[in-house]
């Protein structure tokens, strides 16, 4: 995965300083070293396209920002607004999981993943889990309201491989990178680094403070106000070929509170053992009512139909 995010429509709230705003309508992304969008973008930049904020978009974090060398690819991407209810919710808490899978990914039970894989591409897409509605994975975003390329629609379909919410460089920011770039750096693809936006990085939870092997490759990541993560590996991580969590590292969940715990299944994602998440951002449903001002009946079909 390249260090290219790009954030689509509108989000407020958190990155400002505010109270988290879930805006269903707002997608932070990036794209993989592969998808068409990426040369014209700085492989280690973080940007905002398509936005209605005062005084447009354009480039929010740098690589040199971060403290990362140019040509860096980082793995997985999160803002630290991330707010990881329980699972299975308690009380009056519901989870909501927007996340993304790569283009070799299947998806089952006829529905998200599955039904965009067989059309015209599942890996620019991003789905949604929304616990009260019995856990199911619902189409979020097509690659085409996106505005990013279809299977069909060019010679490679786009990869949505990092999820967060600020529309507004914030920090900390939290990230992890991939061999070569972790290798180059001295630290382990395992690890997820942070930095404050001065130049510099640093260790924040090391593979092992993770529960993960120094081996494993974090490829997605959601970082809470806490600190607490929710991190997927790739499937080739060896969490995910052996162990307890094996087949279920890198399609779905693991929560690290000290003790890493599976935190969503695959299956209740609606992915296959064999298929890999890209990016994922969570948050608690109640942001979402309480707070999102563009919420509407409307709204609330689309996510029952789902």
């Amino acid at each position: 995965m390249r260090a290219i995010l790009t954030i689509s429509l509108v989000l407020v709230g958190a990155a400002t300083g505010g109270a988290q705003q879930l805006n269903r309508h707002a997608v932070t992304e990036s794209y993989d070293p592969a998808s068409p969008e990426v040369p014209g973008v700085s492989a280690a930049d973080v940007v905002v396209v398509n936005t209605t904020m005062v005084g447009g978009g354009g480039v929010q974090w740098t690589a040199a920002q971060m403290g990362l060398p140019a040509g860096a690819n980082v793995d997985a991407f999160s803002d630290g607004t991330d707010v990881l209810p329980p699972f299975p919710p308690v009380e009056c808490r519901e989870l909501w999981v927007e996340y993304s899978v790569d283009r070799d990914s299947v998806g089952v039970g006829g529905v998200g993943v599955a039904v965009s894989a067989a059309g015209n591409g599942a890996a620019g897409d991003t789905f949604t889990l929304l616990t009260f509605l019995g856990g199911g994975a619902t189409l979020f975003h097509s690659s085409d309201a996106l505005g990013v390329t279809s299977k069909f629609g060019g010679p490679v379909e786009t990869d949505v491989d990092a999820l967060a919410w600020a529309e507004r460089a914030a920090w900390p920011v939290y990230f992890s990178v991939d061999g070569p770039t972790a290798l180059l750096l001295g630290v382990s693809p395992a690890d997820v680094l942070t930095s404050a936006g001065n130049g510099t990085f640093s260790v924040f939870r090391t593979a092992t403070s993770l529960g993960l092997s120094a081996a494993d490759d974090v490829d997605a990541l959601a970082v809470d106000a806490a600190g607490e993560v929710v991190l997927s590996v790739t499937r080739a991580s060896p969490t995910n070929v052996s162990g307890p969590f094996a087949g279920a590292a890198a399609a779905g969940l693991l929560r690290s509170g000290g003790v890493l715990s599976q935190y969503v299944t695959p299956a209740k994602l609606f992915l296959a053992a064999t298929d890999e998440l890209d990016g994922v951002r969570v948050t608690d449903v109640a942001n979402d009512f309480a707070l999102d001002s563009s919420f509407s009946p409307t709204d609330e079909a689309l996510r029952i139909d789902g």
